[in-house]
């Protein structure tokens, strides 16, 4: 995972002990005062960029979703809802 050029994997490592616990929830920590808290007080600058990218992506899992060929045995009574009414 990557975002703004940094790969956030290196936030993550083997918790073996407690020293490596401490250490991840340090790199959590400092991941989530990077990358979070300027969202929430709102100084976030691409937070239209993060939408649209969540959007794609949801719009690609749906198609997956709708694509997925029920067992004989199951009826398909579910519908998905379309992403324009949700973002409105």
């Amino acid at each position: 995972m990557e975002f703004r050029g940094e790969q956030l994997e290196r936030t993550f490592i083997d918790v073996d002990t407690d020293a490596d616990f401490l250490e991840q929830a340090r790199l959590l920590a400092l991941a989530a005062e990077r990358h979070c808290v300027p969202y929430l007080l709102g100084k976030g600058k691409d937070l239209a960029a993060i939408r649209e990218g969540i959007n794609k992506k949801t719009a690609a899992d749906l198609e997956e979703i709708k694509k997925y060929r029920f067992p004989t045995n199951v009826r398909e009574e579910w519908t998905v809802p379309d992403l324009e009414d949700e973002n409105q």
